[in-house]
């Protein structure tokens, strides 16, 4: 609405500053947003972070079903390690990775980043071992059903935004 000072508010529409005054932006799907809030980000962000959440979920599930040894105790604990796995990467993942990124520089460097090619999988591998420690009824026995979750974990991740 022309004319809206900075105070207005109006539910779905973009504003962009201009003087005193707001001035409305029509979004890519039409709708418009007064206040510049960065919906657009923030709605990535959580779609990130709720396909993580379900990748995590279903790989755990997949991985106790499949391999000797991970073992969920309760159905319910699935949906926990989920969330608790989604948390810690939204939280810590950052961390861990900048930490790989520099023990790992001197191998990339002598086998010109084949290190890197595994990257996500020890990241994971960390927050996983990371998250069975938390979670009670949530066990891995094995440094190989560790890898072959993380596996798991990595590959649904890349999987579910292709599909959905």
């Amino acid at each position: 609405m022309p004319g809206n000072t900075l105070g207005a508010k109006s539910r779905g529409h973009r504003g962009v500053v201009q003087g005193a005054h707001l001035r409305q932006e029509e979004g890519r799907d039409g709708s418009t947003d007064v206040g510049g809030t960065g919906t657009q980000e923030e709605v990535f962000m959580l779609k990130t972070f709720v396909s993580q959440a379900i990748a995590a979920g279903l790989a755990v599930l997949i991985a106790s079903a499949v391999m000797p040894g991970v073992r969920i105790r309760k159905g319910n604990t699935a949906i926990g390690i989920a969330f608790a796995f989604a948390l810690l990467n939204l939280f810590f993942g950052w961390l861990v990775k900048v930490v790989l990124a520099i023990v790992l520089l001197p191998a990339a460097l002598l086998t010109f980043g084949l290190p890197y090619l595994v990257f996500g999988l020890l990241v994971n591998a960390i927050l996983l071992y990371v998250t069975d420690k938390l979670i009670d009824d949530f066990e891995i026995k094995g440094f190989w059903p560790l890898v072959g979750t993380a596996g798991l974990i990595s590959v649904a991740a890349w999987l579910l935004p292709r599909i959905f």
